[in-house]
């Protein structure tokens, strides 16, 4: 007996299971929330996440099955309860741990520092006051990001920095809100990111797409369709990235504004990391026309030299799509990238 059967078992004794128009009403264990549990005897199907991820029997369905064969007769579905299930741990290596915490900060000042004596000055006018140099610009931009404090708590850091010869000279901890509005600083940033991930291309083989919004301070209106009024929050940001399955490094990376879909992301994503590691082709992917986006991804990795593989369920496929209203989209946890490998059943390579 696994968890999922347990949980089915704890729902089919406390929970009271409707059968209503030919589908089972389950409730939810953590929440109010009812779940619609269509049985089927080879494709039963649910509402819940779980179901939709993996395309698998869950416990609303396992749930509904046993109600099902208690209330109205039928087979119910086999549950050994002789085997108790066990939950699935992880040991954590706490000395390591606990010295990569209190020590991070120091680490990433010292790696900052290390990537940004790389970058190359532009050239200043001989007359008049000379800004920042560019190295000391990106470190004390970048620096006050991780730190996550106000303009005026982050001087106090800075000062450390200059102290340690991060920076050439004092910086005030306002004047990093120019920096940060500099937009010249894009490119300079993006190119970082690909530097810092040079050092794993001889490890990383296998890379997963995803993305994640960032909230700014500024508020918006819009009107939602689905409820039929306006709405009101802050407005973000959204950030792709295509990172790398061993180490997490980051090798791609697109900001683009709420309203920006996954799909178009994917294709430059792919290509950027094909140019910068030397397991990867150096061709870069030609435009395809298709019917799905599907079809374009498939000629996108194999224009790459690349193999795609993605999971069996639909689903899961197909919430991996832009979106135009909004609305944060979830990526299949199965998305990967590998320059070699063989077939696998449960994910079927794209050629």
């Amino acid at each position: 007996m696994n968890l999922r059967e347990a949980k089915s078992l704890e729902i089919a004794a406390k929970f009271r299971l409707i059968f209503d128009k030919g589908v089972w009403l389950v409730p939810s264990q953590s929440s109010s929330a009812v779940y619609r549990v269509s049985l089927a005897p080879d494709n039963s199907t649910c509402t819940c996440e779980d179901f939709n991820l993996r395309a698998e029997p869950c416990k609303h369905i396992l749930a509904a099955r046993l109600v099902q064969a208690r209330d109205y007769g039928g087979k119910a579905p086999a549950i050994d309860t002789d085997v108790l299930p066990k939950k699935k741990t992880y040991k954590q290596n706490w000395p390591a741990y606990d010295e990569a915490q209190t020590t991070e900060k120091h680490r990433f000042q010292i790696l900052l520092h290390d990537i940004c004596r790389g970058l190359t000055e532009p050239s200043r006018p001989s007359k008049g006051r000379h800004g920042h140099t560019l190295r000391d610009t990106v470190f004390a931009a970048a620096f006050k990001v991780y730190t996550t404090f106000s303009s005026r708590r982050f001087s106090c850091d800075l000062l450390d920095a200059h102290t340690r010869g991060y920076v050439s000279r004092p910086i005030p901890g306002r004047k990093v809100n120019s920096f940060l509005e500099d937009e010249a600083l894009t490119s300079v940033l993006h190119d970082l990111i690909v530097q810092s991930s040079l050092p794993l291309r001889t490890v990383e083989t296998t890379f997963a797409p995803d993305s994640s919004g960032f909230s700014t301070s500024r508020f918006i209106r819009w009107y939602d369709e689905k409820y039929g009024h306006e709405r009101s929050g802050r407005d973000w940001i959204k950030c792709h990235v295509l990172t790398g399955t061993k180490t997490n490094i980051v090798t791609a990376v697109r900001i683009e504004g709420r309203d920006a879909g996954h799909s178009p992301q994917f294709k430059p994503l792919l290509e950027k990391t094909a140019e910068n590691f030397s397991n990867w082709s150096n061709r870069s992917a030609e435009p395809r026309t298709s019917r799905s986006r599907s079809t374009a991804w498939r000629g996108t990795v194999a224009t790459c030299g690349r193999r795609c593989l993605a999971s069996t369920s639909s689903s899961a496929r197909n919430s991996w799509r832009g979106t135009t209203s909004g609305r944060r989209s979830r990526a299949p946890s199965a998305w990967s990238m590998r320059s070699s490998g063989t077939r696998s059943a449960a994910r079927p390579t794209w050629r």
